[in-house]
């Protein structure tokens, strides 16, 4: 399904049968039923690719990454009070990881909601957990540029490329 359907002429199908095999041999299985959830969000079936998310997370209740990929299931379909819940539900199982941070502001900046309330407070946790790191003072400076604060979106900005210059993004 990675492959570019073009170029080898695959179908948009491509997979299924065998992902339909791995959820068949054990459906309790995170990896297979993740698997089955990327696949149905590919082809914008946001019902499918949430329900074998959800029975992912029945059966690995604690992994952060399950919850923002519903999130962001979620976000696509439209339900953006339940991807908030499920980026904020990462955020409590991982709290001491700046990634599940930058994935909620992320979250705010792309649908452009509330970018004071949702995207700024867990920009600036991403900060106090990893100071040095150019995607979280990367992610302030759009923050910043969003709340038309120029200065200060420049400053992180620079920052940026002092903690990292290879930083590309």
């Amino acid at each position: 399904q990675q492959l570019r359907r073009q170029d080898v002429g695959l179908s948009p199908k491509a997979g299924l049968t065998e992902l339909e095999h791995a959820v068949q041999l054990d459906r309790s299985s995170v990896l297979a039923n993740t698997f089955m959830g990327l696949y149905w969000e590919r082809q914008q079936d946001y019902s499918q690719a949430q329900y074998y998310l959800g029975q992912a997370i029945t059966n690995s209740p604690d992994d952060p990454i399950l919850y923002t990929e519903v999130g962001n299931i979620l976000s696509k379909a439209g339900d953006l009070p339940a991807a908030l819940s499920a980026f904020e539900k990462a955020i409590t199982l991982a709290p001491q990881d700046p990634l599940f941070d930058r994935l909620k502001a992320e979250f705010a900046l792309e649908n452009q909601i509330q970018i004071r309330e949702l995207a700024l407070p867990p920009a600036r946790q991403a900060l106090m957990l990893n100071p040095d790191d150019p995607e979280s003072l990367d992610l302030m400076a759009k923050v910043m540029l969003e709340l038309q604060d120029y200065y200060s979106a420049e400053g992180y900005a620079q920052a940026a490329i002092n903690a990292d210059p290879g930083y590309t993004p």
